[in-house]
């Protein structure tokens, strides 16, 4: 079975290639080169979040646009409803 972060980067290399006519916008957002960090602290500043990706999707069909969307827009549903274990 072929992992969906394999597919996905092969998708990148052929959107990236020469052999593409018809040039698509691609942007690669992915993890830092370093060990996958365990406390939240660390873990916000190191995996992409929703809004970098809204950000980096309009800047990729307009690199002008200075958009930016709430934060409260952002929170994915298990950030507003996980409140700790204690």
């Amino acid at each position: 079975m072929v992992e969906l972060w394999v597919i996905c980067r092969d998708l990148a290399r052929v959107a990236e290639s020469e052999i593409v006519k018809d040039k698509v916008k691609v942007k690669r957002m992915g993890f830092a080169n370093t060990t996958c960090p365990t406390s939240p602290t660390l873990e916000n500043a190191f995996y992409p979040n929703v809004n970098e990706i809204a950000i980096n999707a309009v800047k990729l069909i307009e690199p002008t646009n200075s958009w930016q969307p709430k934060l409260e827009d952002c929170e994915m549903a298990y950030q507003k409803e996980f409140k700790g274990p204690f």
